[in-house]
């Protein structure tokens, strides 16, 4: 097989690649509902993740009555399957593990520092607190790879201040991007986040924290650009070919 021939046969099979792929559906979803009689603690075990080893777009925690429960958006396809040339890089992903150097209390001050991240060119599939000795937790993440175009780093939340052992203070901070996605920036996909809880020196009198979350996010690509672009190239390289067999 002559060499031009071999490049036309390669760029068809990528563009077939990229031809078949399934583009992200942005869903939203509500994980079990919680009572809550003793603080921070009641976060233990309470997992976010997005379905289809899709990644989350954002999350808040939000109150109906006395029930608490998380509210989150999602980047996926609709099924499980790997999906060629697909933004999201489902058939791998990587477990991240941060632990707390401290132990959990009724107190959200036990949180401060809390870290939940994924490397570059990751986006967070999922994330929970959970119990590792009778009075000691630690963050886990699950992250999946990304065709990133961009970065945002360090942007914080809105604030809240209130009881220290109040899940209220975390009631409707939303953590995440709230962009609306363009033909160019089809995804905003959350990387990592961290709870910032400050009590202050007169903590013992006052019993209040202030808190917020500082996050980061990835702007994804545009697999239909790159699509259209091996379309176009394919087409110049067809139409400037004068060789002869």
């Amino acid at each position: 097989m002559k060499a031009h021939n071999f490049l036309f046969l390669s760029i068809i099979i990528i563009f077939v690649n990229y031809s078949a792929q399934k583009y992200l559906t942005l869903t939203t979803h509500k994980s079990n509902r919680f009572t809550s009689n003793n603080g921070a603690q009641d976060l233990i075990g309470k997992r976010v993740e997005c379905p289809n080893r899709g990644v989350l777009k954002n999350f808040v925690l939000k109150k109906q009555g006395k029930e608490y429960y998380y509210e989150y958006q999602c980047y996926s396809s609709n099924s499980n399957g790997i999906d060629e040339g697909e933004p999201i890089t489902k058939g791998m992903s990587l477990n991240y593990v941060q632990y707390n150097k401290g132990s959990i209390s009724k107190s959200l001050e036990s949180f401060d520092g809390v870290l939940f991240q994924c490397f570059v060119d990751y986006g967070m599939n999922s994330f929970e607190i959970v119990k590792d000795t009778s009075n000691a937790f630690r963050s886990l993440g699950i992250c999946k790879p990304l065709k990133t175009k961009s970065k945002q780093i360090g942007i914080k939340s809105k604030e809240k201040s209130g009881k220290e052992t109040d899940l209220d203070n975390l009631v409707d901070i939303t953590v995440g991007p709230t962009n609306t996605e363009t033909d160019s920036d089809i995804a905003f996909v959350l990387r990592e986040f961290k709870y910032n809880v400050k009590t202050g020196w007169f903590n013992f009198i006052t019993k209040k924290a202030t808190i917020y979350y500082t996050y980061s996010y990835s702007v994804v690509k545009n697999m239909k650009t790159v699509t259209n672009n091996y379309k176009t190239n394919f087409e110049k390289l067809r139409n400037g070919n004068n060789q002869k067999n």
